[in-house]
């Protein structure tokens, strides 16, 4: 009898996040024979109606039940309670007839049914925190805490951060930076038992040896591309984090030495703010390209870079962050311009890894933008680093020895 674990998450699985960074760790930990799951998830109905029939496929004949819900977005604060009532009913219900061994809540929301979860059944209780969330939406401007309602759901989060990580069995997070961080915290006895899990890529999905070089060449074509241009990608959305005006102006630095340059953003993000910002800062609008990518077309487009560049807002809760783009643009073999301090970033990019940048000004910015000229980029040891530390498989190995401990508890 396989052990059953339930899987709350507050993300769709039919999300970009879910497909890259929830159901594929779960089919990898479930082909292994010992584990049963349940997701309970909550979709956005206009993601829901497009996916639904892919997320139905991949877990067909597997031992792996999908309880999908409506997201509620509005109003705020209220349309979370409300979810929150009702995936406690849902889970209630479901252990009642079903007992699990575990039940594993990603991030914060979701935590407040795992730990009443644990209290109400005894299942082990796995906080998989991502990072410092309450931090997250009060420095992204999402909680704005001049306004009394979300200063006391911060304030109340913040406490409910130290319930979780005292009572849970088990506890990951993205980075080591936030583990020493959690440990300093000294909230029980000992350090707590934390396990960092990076956010992971499918290295079959992103491999430079998969892409046709017909295509490539047809992707040069179209994006008017000459074959030996210098080409800086940026990959994923554009809000909230990422400094798009840094990135930009670093872009426009780097003319000056390459002047037939191009800036290529992966996006479905409305282009306008980037283009705003290219034409005061002078740059030709011909050098920027802006293109909104499938999951499945994005290794081809990576491929095309010459570099690829991410600046993230260097703020206290992003000690924790490991952002998607770094595992898929390095399993491309691509090499990475980023700013320092955010998550672990600083360790996993060598020098023989990318460009480490200060972002404090434009000065700096072109300094390091110059560092460019001396780059050599090594394909292949870019993508094994990749794969010793942020492949799939080695996010799996990690889940499933969780998951095999607190199964026999």
């Amino acid at each position: 009898m396989r052990k059953h674990v339930v899987y709350l998450t507050y993300d769709g699985l039919t999300d970009p996040l879910g497909q890259s960074q929830v159901l594929p760790y779960i089919l990898g930990v479930e082909a292994m024979g010992i584990h049963r799951f349940t997701i309970v998830s909550f979709e956005k109905p206009e993601n829901f109606e497009k996916e639904k029939g892919v997320i139905q496929d991949l877990i067909r004949e597997r031992q792996i039940r999908w309880i999908p819900n409506t997201y509620h977005r509005n109003p705020p604060i209220i349309s979370t309670l409300f979810d929150v009532i009702r995936l406690w009913k849902k889970v209630r219900e479901l252990v009642t007839k079903d007992s699990a061994e575990i039940v594993h809540c990603r991030s914060y929301v979701t935590a407040l049914v795992g730990l009443q979860t644990k209290k109400k059944f005894g299942s082990q209780f796995i906080f998989d925190m991502r990072g410092f969330w309450a931090d997250e939406r009060v420095e992204g401007g999402i909680w704005n805490l001049k306004n009394p309602a979300y200063r006391l759901v911060y304030n109340y989060f913040k406490r409910k951060e130290r319930l979780f990580l005292r009572e849970a069995d088990h506890v990951v997070t993205l980075t080591f930076k936030a583990r020493d961080i959690i440990n300093s915290w000294a909230i029980k006895p000992g350090d707590l038992p934390v396990t960092v899990i990076p956010c992971c890529v499918d290295m079959d999905h992103f491999d430079p040896e998969k892409v046709d070089p017909d295509h490539l060449k047809e992707l040069r074509e179209d994006l008017r591309i000459g074959p030996d241009e210098f080409v800086l990608t940026y990959v994923g959305s554009l809000g909230t984090w990422y400094m798009v005006e840094e990135m930009v102006m670093f872009f426009s630095k780097m003319l000056n030495s390459q002047p037939l340059a191009k800036f290529l953003l992966l996006t479905k993000d409305d282009p306008e703010g980037v283009l705003r910002i290219a034409r005061r800062l002078k740059i030709p609008l011909d050098s920027i390209m802006i293109r909104p990518v499938s999951r499945s077309q994005m290794p081809a487009h990576i491929a095309l870079s010459s570099f690829s560049i991410f600046f993230i807002k260097p703020v206290f809760s992003k000690q924790a962050s490991s952002p998607t783009k770094m595992g898929e643009i390095m399993a491309m073999g691509v090499p990475i311009i980023a700013n320092k301090g955010i998550g672990d970033s600083d360790n996993y990019i060598s020098r023989e890894m990318g460009v480490m940048v200060d972002v404090e000004g434009p000065a700096e910015i072109n300094v390091s933008s110059q560092r460019l000229l001396a780059f050599s980029a090594n394909s292949n040891l870019i993508r094994n680093r990749c794969k010793a530390v942020f492949s799939l498989d080695v996010g799996v190995d990690a889940y499933f020895s969780i998951y095999n401990f607190h199964s026999v508890k």
